[in-house]
């Protein structure tokens, strides 16, 4: 059977990184302090027995065990306080750390999972998880209370009347059992709820991240009932996790109902049965320990079904970290930073586009190096772009063979990290222009301004009220399809500005001609360094690169400089049909 408690620990000591000793610590506490808060009662017990028996000095006596007793709390605070200070700032670091591992966990990911899993359920899979893992680290300090005096009462009944404690012993295996067997329905049920959950969550976040298209094509209230429709498929499930936790929590009950009057009952009756006496604080030492047996049970139930709601969470993000760790198991060499050739061989991949028509790209060749700039053409689904994806490592090759400097490397992931993929597709986000270039990382000044004038948008920034903190939403900004790709570009080469290989899927391409010349003589000039690999819609640019890769149907047809692909029919058929598209604009 799987154990929940250790399941979490071995999560919250994974992503505790630094603080692991201090969680020793904290721990170590945290058991002090419910050991101390268990001795109560045997002190008060001790205490009426001294009473009860009498003597010389009764009030020396009292103030003694009374204010012994009574700095049991300050002592138990001492430990617990501390302690529940260290847990807490220790649990927002295991969270933070945790989040930011799935953070690169999903965003590592190629784009065919991506695909195939909604963005609306990875969300809400990471936030279930995020939630679990955040409430044990909080809390822990509950579980060990449990452990901590769940002992402490056992060993008490053998210490007081050998016989109880084989009792409580007995009947807490027997609940144990019990709640195991209740849970493990328990269990299953819950995971099919959180799944039900997903899928309700992913079709919430589809209709608002939608909700222009639904209000304008007035869906509202088809939406509404889908949505209604999926939330209520949760219901039956919900329902019979319900009646079998009422039905776990009143045999429950009924057992420690029992226990604590057999307990008692036994004990008068051994104390009564040869004449003796019954000595009050034993008696009421006892009683203390079988109500806080019943505590601890009340307890462990309440607890342990907590301990399977955030184990269930917490194992939503399962297949996002098994995914990742299957990839990363591909490849471990790290490549060489200071790399100088990339030679790619027979890479083949297969795919399917928008339409689910399936594409190859067959037996690919190609060599990168540095201050090489390679010039991609063909016309539009050749698999440019496909290539493109493949190279940042967003998808992977059925098949390849990668050499760095000579070296065998197992994926194209082995250069990803050193990639920056530019694409035609300019997403603006309703923020600042200084937001737009940096999405909110940090940043300084300079490199915003740089990335603007790479990027030829420094001349459209001379016209905004605030330059580069004139915000996308206020009246009067009206950016045109050409100045976005330009805002949209300067946002690439910021978060490029260190990659030593640089892709840009014709993002100029709603650009006039002047700019876009002007571009990329700018990026020919600054990262003269860099490999630079562009797919080029307007062929009076090829002049400027160095090897022309010709693409068609997934296939490498010719590669090499401008003047020898002009002797290439397939080029001079492209070359002319460009030719005309110049005289037709």
């Amino acid at each position: 059977m799987e154990n929940h408690y250790f399941f979490l620990i071995k999560t919250a000591w994974a992503f505790a990184r630094h603080h692991r000793t201090t969680m020793v610590v904290v721990y170590v506490m945290f058991v002090i302090a419910n050991l101390i808060a268990m001795s109560e009662p045997l002190v008060l017990g001790l205490f009426l027995n001294k009473l009860q028996e009498g003597g010389d000095d009764l009030l020396h006596m009292s103030i003694l065990y009374l204010g012994f007793y009574a700095s049991l709390e300050f002592f138990f605070w001492i430990f617990h306080g501390n302690a529940r200070v260290m847990e807490r700032q220790i649990g927002f670091d295991i969270v933070r750390n945790f989040k930011e591992q799935l953070f690169k966990e999903v965003a590592s990911l190629p784009l065919k999972w991506h695909k195939d899993h909604h963005s609306g359920g990875v969300v809400s899979r990471i936030e279930k998880a995020t939630k679990a893992l955040n409430g044990f680290t909080q809390d822990s300090y509950i579980f060990i209370e449990t452990i901590v005096r769940f002992i402490v009462c056992i060993v008490a009944f053998f210490l007081i009347l050998p016989a109880s404690g084989f009792m409580a012993l007995g009947m807490g295996i027997l609940i144990v059992i019990t709640i195991f067997k209740f849970d493990r329905i328990l269990i299953s049920t819950l995971k099919a709820v959180n799944e039900k959950i997903h899928l309700s969550d992913s079709t919430f976040y589809d209709y608002m991240s939608n909700i222009m298209t639904v209000i304008t094509l007035r869906l509202e209230n088809l939406a509404r009932s889908e949505l209604v429709n999926k939330i209520n498929a949760i219901f039956p499930i919900w329902r019979k996790n319900i009646r079998v936790n009422e039905v776990k929590w009143f045999s429950i009950s009924m057992g420690l109902a029992l226990t604590n009057f057999a307990i008692l009952i036994f004990y008068i009756y051994s104390e009564t049965k040869g004449g003796g006496v019954i000595m009050i604080g034993s008696f009421i030492a006892l009683y203390q320990y079988t109500s806080r047996f019943i505590e601890v049970f009340f307890g462990l139930a309440w607890k342990y079904e907590q301990l399977v709601w955030y184990s269930t969470d917490l194992k939503s993000v399962n297949p996002i970290r098994k995914t990742f760790e299957k990839m990363e198991k591909k490849d471990q060499t790290k490549p060489p930073t200071d790399w100088d050739t990339i030679t790619i061989k027979n890479l083949y991949f297969r795919y399917e586009d928008e339409k689910n028509e399936k594409h190859n790209l067959d037996n690919i060749n190609l060599e990168l190096k540095r201050s090489l700039k390679i010039a991609f053409i063909g016309e539009s689904g050749s698999g440019k772009s496909t290539l493109m994806t493949l190279l940042r490592g967003l998808e992977n090759p059925n098949k390849v063979k990668v050499l760095i400097d000579g070296k065998r490397f197992e994926t194209l992931k082995s250069i990803s990290n050193w990639v920056t993929l530019i694409p035609q597709e300019a997403e603006i986000f309703e923020n600042t222009i200084e937001y737009n270039v940096t999405a909110g990382v940090a940043h300084k000044k300079t490199e915003v301004v740089k990335a603007c004038e790479l990027a030829c948008f420094n001349k459209v920034l001379k016209r905004l009220p605030k330059g580069i903190k004139t915000n996308i939403k206020e009246k009067g900004v009206n950016l045109s399809g050409g100045e976005k790709q330009r805002l949209a570009l300067a946002r690439g080469l910021f978060a490029g500005q260190n990659s030593s290989i640089l892709i840009l899927d014709e993002p100029t391409s709603s650009m006039d001609t002047k700019n876009e010349l002007e571009i990329y003589d700018n990026l020919f000039h600054e990262f003269k360094d860099r490999c630079i690999v562009a797919s080029v819609h307007r062929l009076h640019l090829l002049k400027k690169f160095d090897v022309i890769y010709l693409f068609d149907g997934g296939k490498l047809i010719e590669r090499g400089n401008f003047e020898l692909l002009k002797k290439n029919e397939m080029f001079q058929k492209i070359w002319k049909i460009y030719e005309k598209s110049l005289k037709s604009e």
